[in-house]
């Protein structure tokens, strides 16, 4: 069964996500930059991980809809902040990839009450 593709509206922009898993550790995806939306692929996410479902619930988020020129990673990491604000997630365990990983090192660094563990892969502090 695909997971159910959520949106979420902050500051006037909107970022769509998945979820999936009945654990009561929140567990973040952050993917890197692509040319198709991450939910595209919900179904082929959930199978892979599916060993993680006993022990947490994993959130997948795709970037927001409509990205303005000049975006940073830092303002990118602000609207995740506020996303997960507005969905009650904090002290999550975080896996990023690339610009993914990026944000998680952002996010530990200016709210690291959202951040339980963090790991990353292909990404750079800088």
């Amino acid at each position: 069964m695909t997971p159910e593709i959520k949106t979420v509206k902050i500051n006037n922009k909107e970022t769509d996500y998945f979820s999936f898993g009945e654990g009561k550790t929140p567990f973040l995806m952050l993917p890197g930059v692509s040319v198709i939306p991450v939910t595209s692929s919900a179904s082929a996410i959930e199978a892979a991980y599916s060993s993680f479902k006993k022990d947490f619930t994993i959130y997948v988020f795709d970037r927001i809809k409509t990205i303005e020129k000049g975006y940073t990673v830092k303002e990118m990491t602000s609207d995740l902040a506020d996303v997960l604000s507005v969905l009650g997630i904090e002290n999550a365990c975080i896996f990023g990839a690339s610009q993914g990983g990026m944000m998680g090192f952002q996010l530990a660094i200016d709210y690291p009450h959202l951040v339980k563990k963090l790991a990353s892969c292909s990404a750079v502090s800088r």
